[in-house]
């Protein structure tokens, strides 16, 4: 039976999230050190205390702060998510497959990417989004189809289908204001519209042609290779080829829709039956159980890790391979 680790993208975060748990902090730690050695070459802070600040703690400055680069921490915390999966957990996947942003440990995760070259990858993003006047963007979920979705985005000039991530789950994306009337419109029309909390950027959108290409170009010398594993490209809808420029089909993706429904039910009909969240939150695996009601989905990482809930991490996702056992309760909570 095969298992997809599937990689969420922004707003997949919570802090603190491996703080008080020794075998997840030791996991941590070495991930924490190789991004923050890069951030400081570009300026850019530390993801440290985001990941392992106590609980509940204050905090002073540092990635959370800066909303440009919330990706960052997130990228950093999905590594960790992976680590402790298959070193603590001995899961050991057939595909993974990232959302967006997850793409990018993903592509870790199956070896394509050192974490160093990642996370420049994604320093050399956030640099050329700054160098650019984008306009401020936003992002809206609406609960329709593709189609409804598409002429609901028809009624304001600039906002496009950013994502397709179930069969009525679709976020639209465009500058602020647009997005801000066309929120307001839906719900007169009983729409239960949501903005996303992502950065101020309008994602997966032709705003952003000018800071890809400026990325793809800075990303060149950032060493990259075939991957190990398989990995699933939303973006692609396919599978990674040995032919593919990762650095530049990662750049592309600010630009390009993702289709993580069409991902789901390709990885499905090629025989994957388990879906193993590998990110904080629960945001990837509600979608899956939303358009394949036949997959077993797991969210291991939903709320904080401890040793009983890696403990009882453990006992669920070899039931639910194993056994056919059930997977994570459906009302699993953020």
């Amino acid at each position: 039976m095969g298992i997809a680790l599937i990689f969420p993208g922004f707003g997949a975060f919570y802090p603190a999230a491996f703080s008080g748990c020794g075998v997840a902090e030791a996991e941590a730690e070495p991930v924490i050190t190789e991004v923050d050695e890069v951030t400081a070459r570009y300026g850019l802070p530390s993801v440290r205390e985001a990941l392992l600040a106590a609980p509940g703690a204050a905090t002073g400055t540092g990635v959370g702060d800066c909303p440009d680069t919330r990706a960052l921490e997130i990228f950093a915390g999905q590594v960790v998510c992976h680590r402790i999966l298959r070193r603590l957990l001995g899961i050991r996947e057939q595909v993974v497959c990232g959302h967006s942003l997850g793409e990018y440990a993903a592509l870790v995760a199956a070896e394509g990417l050192t974490v160093r070259a990642a996370a420049r990858l994604l320093c050399e993003r956030i640099m050329a989004v700054r160098s650019h006047a984008v306009p401020a963007g936003r992002m809206l979920a609406v609960p329709l189809s593709r189609d409804r979705a598409r002429r609901l985005a028809a009624r304001e000039p600039d906002v496009v289908i950013a994502a397709v991530n179930a069969p009525e789950q679709v976020v639209l994306s465009g500058p602020a204001e647009c997005i801000d009337r066309l929120k307001e419109a839906a719900q007169a029309d009983g729409v239960q519209a949501v903005r996303l909390r992502t950065d101020p950027c309008p994602h997966h959108h032709p705003l952003l042609t000018a800071v890809s290409r400026h990325c793809a170009e800075a990303s060149r010398p950032v060493p990259t290779r075939h991957p190990k594993g398989r990995v699933y490209g939303p973006v692609l809808g396919r599978a990674y080829l040995p032919c593919d420029d990762l650095a530049g089909t990662l750049a592309s993706q600010m630009v390009l829709p993702v289709d993580f429904a069409r991902a789901a039910r390709d990885l499905y009909d090629d025989g994957v039956r388990v879906f193993v969240e590998c990110g904080l939150k629960r945001t990837l695996s509600d979608l899956v159980e939303a358009g394949i009601p036949g997959a077993r989905v797991f969210a291991p990482f939903r709320t904080r890790v401890t040793h009983e809930r890696l403990r009882d991490t453990r006992a669920e996702i070899r039931a639910g391979t194993v056994t056919g056992g059930p997977a994570c309760p459906s009302n699993a909570t953020n």
